[in-house]
């Protein structure tokens, strides 16, 4: 089980300092608030401060209704309220300035498209890169909150329990919102749990319906790891043909994907034991209709339509790579040393459970992403791949394994298990 970490408003980048009326908030966070306890029409998650008191669902016939003007970070926003333009930094979330997070804007855009609210917390400001910002919430009329969507989807920095407008009220049930896990002792160790998986896994699979190959042209391919298996669609062995594409296996038949129909059953079986290679926690895959193209990149889920998505199976790291949720060589955030055979590695990333590494789908680029490097640091034997985010931010808390991958070499990568992302490895 992860647990959620929090840091003082005073050390969060960009936040340098919290000011307003009478000292800093030293109160105990408040465990009784959970996300979701109150149903009321108009409720938000959690609640939110306003002049200083937690309440929930808000007085939106109290609070003036607010534009959005432009996303700056997924904690700060320009607004205008009364045709009067405002800086607001959301009480409770702490910057992710190591990245360009167009997921947050993507999101706070959508949020628009409805009406929006703004509460202030109270008397409080914060100083950020854009200037003294105030401290409060922007809310939909039907009651979404900024924040706690942000940290809902996961694109949020790190969760805040500290500042002069009581946000302490608020940081635990935040704190529940990133990581439901943290509610109950009781998860640890669950065999439930999607993100460990000790069967060997089916990984960069492919169905592919028409194959333009010579070998079966307009026949169905599949193509997979990990090597050295046996492939069924309904029960009928699949003839083996020379690897292709990066996958270890390629099977091949000669009758097209729309040929099988619809609710094909696809097993995988290891060539030495006759045990089954797992999709997720099931020994098979349902395609639903034979005629479409299906893949993945990670391990796949079981049962066709299912949202249920595990890691790749990893491995301990080894002493010649460590993790750090917080480098100092790069800034507070996270980081990946890697020496020995890996210092000459080409490619390394933190990955999510479905084996992605992208915070936004809509954009590839490294700078899009806090889960792929945005610079390398090289040091005498070493190699420090440096990610855009602390380990303790809210958008860290999905990340279970780093992947890496060595130059000219086509095979999967080496895969090493991060259990909590708040927490360094070796």
């Amino acid at each position: 089980m992860r647990h959620s970490k929090f840091m003082i408003c005073g050390l969060v980048i960009l936040l340098s300092s919290c000011s307003g009326s009478g000292g800093g908030d030293e109160a105990s966070i408040d465990t009784n608030n959970t996300p979701g306890s109150n149903t009321e029409p108009g409720a938000t998650k959690c609640g939110l401060i306003n002049n200083g008191e937690l309440v929930n669902p808000p007085v939106y016939t109290d609070a003036p209704t607010a534009t959005l003007i432009r996303v700056i970070d997924s904690n700060l926003v320009q607004i205008s309220v009364n045709g009067s333009e405002k800086l607001v930094k959301l009480q409770g979330l702490g910057a992710t300035t190591g990245f360009n997070n167009t997921a947050a804007e993507n999101l706070y855009a959508q949020l628009s498209l409805k009406t929006l609210h703004y509460f202030p917390a109270g008397d409080c400001t914060a100083e950020t890169a854009s200037g003294i910002a105030e401290v409060g919430q922007i809310v939909t009329a039907d009651g979404q909150s900024f924040g706690e969507e942000a940290l809902d989807e996961h694109i949020a920095g790190v969760i805040e329990t500290s500042d002069n407008c009581n946000v302490s009220a608020l940081a635990g049930c935040y704190s529940l919102i990133s990581d439901p896990s943290a509610a109950s002792s009781s998860s640890e160790g669950s065999s439930s749990s999607s993100s460990t998986v000790d069967t060997k896994q089916v990984g960069d699979f492919l169905w592919k319906p028409d194959s333009e190959s010579g070998y079966n042209p307009g026949g169905v391919t599949i193509l997979l790891n990990p090597c050295d298996v046996n492939v069924f669609v309904n029960g009928q062995q699949i003839r083996e043909y020379p690897t292709g594409n990066g996958r270890c296996t390629t099977v091949r038949s000669g009758s097209s994907g729309c040929s099988y129909g619809t609710n094909i059953k696809v097993e995988i079986l290891e060539k030495e034991t006759g045990n089954p290679v797992y999709f997720g926690s099931q020994p098979y895959l349902m395609i639903d209709n034979g005629c479409d193209r299906t893949e993945f990149e990670g391990v796949g889920s079981a049962g066709g339509s299912s949202s249920e998505e595990v890691a790749y199976a990893c491995d301990t790291m080894p002493g010649t790579v460590s993790y750090s949720p917080q480098s100092e060589q790069c800034g507070g955030n996270a980081a990946v040393t890697l020496s020995g055979d890996f210092a000459g590695a080409f490619s390394v990333q933190l990955r999510l459970p479905d084996g992605g590494d992208r915070l936004d789908e809509g954009c590839a680029l490294a700078s899009c992403s806090p889960y792929k490097v945005q610079n390398y640091i090289d040091g005498s034997g070493t190699k420090t791949a440096c990610f855009g985010a602390p380990g303790n931010a809210n958008l860290m808390v999905p990340i279970v394994h780093t992947s890496i991958k060595m130059a000219g070499d086509d095979s999967d990568p080496d895969r090493f298990c991060i259990p909590d992302a708040s927490t360094p490895v070796n």
